[in-house]
């Protein structure tokens, strides 16, 4: 009880008693609570934190109850209501009547008010190894959200001026040549009949593909190895995703002469495209691809000359749970963000709950430990992650690690080309099945460098936060974000414990709330 009242300030209080229900985990039993009642008519309640008690007014929860649920909940996501069910047959098992229970509705409440008194260190929404900003991301979506009638506005993460800023366009990130020699040209690898020849030699003339396209329409054939590289660079993706630009920088370097084994060490770890390429070039090859290498330099030139804008500042999100990565700046208003998206959309294409928000956006370092997340109040696309990383990191991860990373890539570039130049965007080893017309050096497997990194770090955490979907879906959305962190964070404490990271503060915690985490 607190020794002076909180309203007038005077230390004497009467006491008065009343008898209430104490509910336990085996029992139900009566006990006699005492509060004091200030001269100026306040009323000064025990907490009963101290003893284990959670005092709810008129009745009494022991936290030994309540934390069997939770442990319940953590371990395996069951729903309040089935614990609710499981206690009234346990009491029945100690020859105690369920009817004494408390209603559900009450025990609900008594758990939630419980919920607000667990504390959640941020320092658990972090990974050791990787430091506050981890340089290789892998990040997704899920389905898991809260009814829509308890949405409130997220606010805007864009700066009050509201100046829209420009982006990268397409023929800056691209081999800069014009849909018909591109299309001719694919249509002559593939070997299609009608293509004339002699007319995409015409075409090519003043191009990068000039070299190339006149000695193959001569031999009336290509080499499989050059179709490779071709077909991969002259798809829309970005050209800067299919080679490194300290590998092109050494290729150019070289001139006429082959890739000594320096160059074929960075491109087989870095360029997986090119490595296929230079596996089997010659020096006659050499000649031939220097004008191609000579444009993606000058892409990466260009691309290096973009300074990050200066977005401005904004208020933090309620709807994102990002301890360690507090927002820093505004996301920006973009010229691209006002032009039509194209016939392939961007946005994600689950099927959501119509009267359910569309779920959740989670981050993951490499080791496994998640982030964070962001509750989506709009359906899952390359927005989510960008405003994520342009607004709450200081400079953008080294790789990042996304089921739809060919799209944020380009998205990215539209906008903020300068922060995001030195960024790898790749498709985790199981989406990328169901990637066809972006470029191959967007998947994951291709790296040697990623061959110890699990890319699907995130879809296996998504998966676990599946079994709340039955207790947290109907709640309200602080509600929701509440138990949605208490829950992540009690995976990254075991998630720490397996990389060999456990802070002395997480050992008394796991030891503290030994029945809790059922160790």
């Amino acid at each position: 009880m607190p020794s002076s009242c909180p309203v007038c300030g005077d230390g004497g209080a009467e006491l008065v008693s009343a008898v209430v229900p104490f509910f336990d985990s085996f029992s139900i039993s009566n006990k006699q609570l005492y509060h004091g009642r200030c001269k100026c008519g306040t009323t000064l309640n025990v907490d009963g934190y101290k003893e284990g008690v959670l005092n709810m007014g008129t009745y009494l929860v022991s936290h030994r109850l309540l934390a069997e649920y939770m442990m319940l909940f953590l371990q395996a996501g069951n729903s309040m209501y089935s614990f609710y069910e499981l206690w009234g047959w346990r009491l029945m098992i100690e020859n105690q009547s369920m009817l004494l229970r408390p209603s559900y509705s009450q025990f609900r409440l008594a758990w939630l008010s419980y919920l607000q008194l667990i504390e959640i260190k941020d320092e658990w929404f972090s990974c050791p190894h990787c430091g506050p900003h981890p340089n290789v991301v892998v990040c997704d979506g899920i389905s898991l959200g809260y009814p829509k009638r308890y949405v409130r506005s997220n606010g805007s993460a864009n700066a009050a001026e509201h100046i829209l800023l420009k982006g990268n366009s397409s023929t800056d990130r691209t081999l800069g040549i014009s849909a018909q020699v591109r299309k001719s040209v694919l249509k002559f690898m593939a070997k299609v009949d009608d293509v004339d020849v002699q007319s995409i030699s015409s075409i090519a003339q003043g191009t990068c593909l000039e070299k190339i396209v006149t000695h193959a329409s001569q031999a009336n054939h290509i080499p499989d190895y050059w179709i490779d590289l071709l077909t991969n660079i002259l798809k829309m993706s970005p050209i800067t995703s299919v080679v490194n630009q300290q590998a092109i920088d050494d290729v150019v370097s070289l001139g006429s002469k082959l890739p000594d084994s320096r160059t074929i060490y960075v491109l087989q770890h870095n360029s997986p495209i090119f490595f296929n390429f230079a596996k089997y070039m010659c020096e006659e090859d050499c000649q031939l691809v220097l004008p191609i290498c000579l444009r993606i330099l000058e892409v990466f030139n260009k691309l290096q000359n973009h300074k990050p804008h200066d977005t401005g500042s904004a208020a933090e999100q309620h709807l994102c749970c990002l301890p360690m990565l507090p927002q820093l700046c505004g996301r920006g208003s973009y010229v691209a963000d006002s032009l039509q998206p194209s016939k392939h959309s961007l946005s994600c294409s689950k099927v959501f709950h119509s009267s359910l928000t569309p779920g959740l956006f989670t981050l993951h370092c490499q080791h496994g430990i998640c982030y964070g997340f962001q509750a989506l109040d709009k359906v899952e696309s390359p927005n989510t992650a960008f405003t994520i990383f342009r607004t709450r990191f200081p400079k953008a991860p080294s790789v990042i690690i996304y089921d739809n990373a060919c799209h944020l890539h380009l998205y990215s570039l539209n906008r903020d080309p300068g922060f995001f130049k030195n960024t790898q965007f790749l498709v985790d080893k199981f989406h990328w099945k169901n990637h066809k017309g972006c470029s191959d050096a967007y998947n994951a497997r291709l790296y040697p460098a990623l061959a110890g990194v699990n890319t699907q770090v995130a879809e296996q955490s998504n998966s676990r936060l599946n079994r709340l979907r039955g207790t947290v879906s109907y709640m309200t959305e602080c509600n929701f974000m509440k138990s949605v962190k208490l829950f992540v964070s009690y995976k990254n404490i075991l998630q720490r414990a397996t990389v060999g990271v456990k802070s002395s503060q997480e050992e008394e915690y796991v030891v503290r709330h030994r029945n809790i985490f059922g160790r």
